[in-house]
């Protein structure tokens, strides 16, 4: 008989604690988000409009950031594993912690996946943040 309250008591506990971690465990968050040093946020965002693909791109640094340079941005249309380059926009610059960037592209038909992809250098504290990102789109 004490065998069994032993051995009850023992399952118990081993109950217990196995709903006491399940509450722990889906408390982590499943965002997933890159850490900058210099860099505090970048959007890219691009679509098509009357045949126009309109690509947009905006790098914010962190305080302290003195310049965003060597940005290089890529329109591509993606072809199975392949990139067909539509558009580049090489060695573009800001002054201060914001990169802005818009530009229109004309005649691109729709019916295909577009890629707009950016590298670009952060400067903050005597240090160089390298970014290199990308964004797929597929256009009506």
């Amino acid at each position: 008989m004490k065998n069994k309250k032993l051995l009850a008591l023992a399952l118990s506990l081993m109950l217990m604690l196995s709903v006491i971690a399940v509450p722990v465990c889906a408390a982590v968050s499943p965002t997933i988000s890159p850490l900058w040093d210099n860099t505090a946020s970048v959007q890219i965002s691009h679509q098509r409009i009357d045949g126009y693909a309109c690509c947009k791109i905006k790098i914010r640094g962190f305080s302290g950031t003195t310049k965003i340079d060597n940005v290089n941005i890529t329109l591509s249309r993606v072809s199975g594993s392949q990139l067909i380059e539509v558009a580049t926009w090489e060695d573009l610059s800001a002054t201060g912690d914001t990169f802005d960037f818009y530009e229109e592209v004309a005649n691109v038909p729709g019916g295909y996946t577009y890629r707009l992809s950016f590298t670009a250098d952060v400067h903050r504290n005597g240090t160089v943040e390298s970014l290199d990102q990308f964004s797929d789109r597929y256009y009506n």
